[in-house]
């Protein structure tokens, strides 16, 4: 046997097991640089994978142990290649049985496997290679963040980061759980790391806080850059949806992060009735209304009025909820905004009618009343509906001739021009008759004719509600939870990301792209009755490859200018601070409502 034959042989030579020895132990950190590959959006998601390593090349093994030409296998999907996959330890070590270079064989006491937040580094030491090229090699499993030398983070461990703000998936979340002691009832608040601790169930390799943190301080300019590009885009659809028109038609609600008089931040959204489009939401702190925070909701709807009047358009009318705050803003703007006509939101109408006459129905003698319940809601809609102005309040009020089995009647004031039901002929007996007179009636003619109600049906807004901006506030609650006071500039963020959210999928409705895939009823949890769930065609929210890419850019522009300052250090070591908070401190009250703004901020006069 020659010396070449024993060197690949080397774990049974002597010289092998010197080597092998001598090895040294490599350790979890970046000792060299590979070769960088650009990332380019949206080209760094598709961008094409190299390899250096043919196994053709110095190979040991014999043309019998080579594959078959004439075998073809089917071609990969392109998607897979820029995709990550769940990879056992055990089986990616057997991809280093021999050596990525010269294919020779490897024991297991020279390879070693780490790991770096998500991305596996293998380090191995050839006998073979090692009279060439010497040193022990490394082998990344993931690429690095952007092409630079001094870029140590890997693609993946960025992404794992990224993809957890514009999704709205936490580190932390908050439990609360109760514990009941013979003299004390106890309250006790823990703190998980949510990803963390679904990875290390998982015994999935995962990025540490500080790493998390790091790439979110990146995301803040990111976002704000991605956000203001969309609302220009969003800006021109309504334009060119608007055209020929008085102006535009809006709604706007608001929501806060605790229930009542304690908030300390709330968020205004306005909304574009003719396109169901989020144009902006405002968010403020209570220090910005002298510590009020009922007046938060009505400085926001200020700042939003300015912000368009100052971009130029004009507002033909404007939907809120009974918040009597708004119409002495409207009439406080005029010369800015001008005569701008005001709407009450219908929901709010029916929704307050219906917690009364539940309420009356509990009453002695009035249990008829809970029959007709669902029905004069419904009345009430169809009344907003098919009406407008003082005739919404007179074809409402037909409903007390109804429920008395009369559906002709002479011409009175409450029922103005109407004097017959529009239904056709009932037959058969009416147990569910209310005679007038009785009690049940009584009350029910009480909530009916309730003077504020009665002012306020003519105002009902002709063009839909609020309702969109209710499910937008409803989203907000996926991005910005309410479990823990963050900063001012946090909330903003998650608002941006929720605003995209939201347009993103209405979008896609006006382009006629998001069809019904299957409709569901559904048992909800405070209601008898079921409510109906649709799913519809998924969206791909390009957004956020967009702040994703984004990072990467401001990532290699700061590469390439070390000199630069770090972007908003202290605003993220502000929220950092604030989860920290929670291993130590007692949770602030009210922390745990998910209630609107127009619930609890306020009693409406009815």
């Amino acid at each position: 046997m020659d010396c070449g034959e024993s060197v690949v042989r080397g774990e049974n030579t002597e010289d092998g097991e010197n080597r092998d020895l001598a090895a040294p132990r490599v350790k979890m950190e970046v000792e060299q640089e590979p070769a960088s590959f650009g990332n380019k959006s949206p080209e760094f998601l598709a961008s094409p994978v190299v390899s250096l390593y043919s196994p053709r090349d110095e190979s040991i093994f014999s043309t019998d142990d080579m594959l078959d030409e004439k075998v073809d296998l089917p071609e990969t999907d392109p998607s897979l290649l820029n995709s990550y996959f769940l990879v056992e330890g055990v089986m990616l070590m057997q991809l280093f049985m021999v050596c990525q270079l010269c294919s020779a064989k490897l024991p297991p006491s020279r390879v070693r496997l780490t790991a770096m937040g998500t991305a596996p580094v293998v380090h191995y030491y050839c006998s073979r290679c090692a009279l060439q090229k010497g040193g022990i090699r490394r082998w990344e499993g993931q690429r690095r963040a952007v092409e630079h030398t001094h870029e140590k983070s890997f693609l993946g461990n960025v992404m794992v980061a990224i993809s957890a703000v514009t999704t709205g998936t936490r580190f932390v979340v908050r439990i609360t759980e109760s514990v009941i002691c013979i003299t004390y009832h106890c309250n006790y608040i823990s703190l998980h790391q949510e990803l963390q601790r679904w990875a290390k169930q998982l015994r999935l390799a995962f990025i540490s806080d500080s790493s998390f943190w790091k790439w979110f301080k990146w995301c803040k300019p990111a976002i704000e850059k991605v956000y203001h590009r969309h609302q220009q885009k969003i800006l021109e659809v309504v334009r060119s949806r608007c055209a020929g028109m008085e102006g535009l038609h809006l709604a706007a609600d608001g929501a806060f992060d605790s229930r009542g008089y304690s908030a300390l931040i709330g968020k205004v959204a306005i909304v574009d009735l003719e396109t169901s489009l989020v144009l902006h939401t405002e968010v403020l702190h209570r220090s910005e209304t002298n510590g009020s925070s009922s007046q938060m909701e009505v400085e926001g709807l200020r700042r939003l009025l300015r912000w368009l009047a100052a971009d130029g358009w004009k507002i033909a009318s404007i939907t809120t909820d009974r918040n009597r705050s708004f119409p002495a803003l409207l009439d406080e703007m005029k010369e800015e905004i001008g005569n701008v006509p005001h709407f009450w939101d219908g929901w709010h109408l029916v929704k307050w009618f219906g917690n009364n006459l539940r309420k009356e129905a509990k009453r002695k003698d009035c249990a008829p009343l809970s029959v007709w319940y669902e029905k004069l809601k419904t009345h009430m809609w169809k009344s907003i509906e098919v009406g407008s102005g003082e005739r919404i309040r007179h074809i409402f009020n037909t409903c007390l001739k109804h429920v008395q089995d009369v559906h002709l009647w002479p011409k009175e004031e409450a029922t103005g021009p109407f004097t017959r039901c529009g239904h056709s002929a009932i037959e058969g007996p009416r147990p569910d008759i209310i005679r007038e007179g009785t009690p049940a009636f009584e009350r029910l003619r009480s909530v009916v004719l309730n003077k504020v109600l009665q002012r306020d049906l003519p105002k009902a807004s002709p063009r839909g509600g609020t309702s969109v901006c209710e499910a937008k506030n409803a989203l907000d609650r996926l991005y910005c939870r309410k479990e823990i006071f963050y900063p001012l500039f946090t909330y903003k963020l998650y608002a941006m990301l929720s605003t995209m959210h939201f347009n993103t999928l209405r979008v896609a409705e006006l382009a006629g792209e998001r069809r019904v895939e299957r409709v569901v009823e559904v048992q909800r949890k405070y209601f008898t009755r079921t409510s109906r769930v649709v799913f519809k065609t998924p969206v791909e929210h390009v957004w956020r490859q967009e702040i994703m890419q984004a990072v990467l850019d401001a990532r290699k522009e700061h590469l390439e200018a070390p000199s630069a300052e770090d972007v908003d250090a202290l605003d993220v070591q502000e929220m950092v601070e604030a989860e920290a908070a929670f291993y130590e401190g007692d949770p602030e009250p009210n922390l745990e409502s998910e209630a609107d703004s127009d619930e609890e901020e306020y009693e409406e006069e009815l």
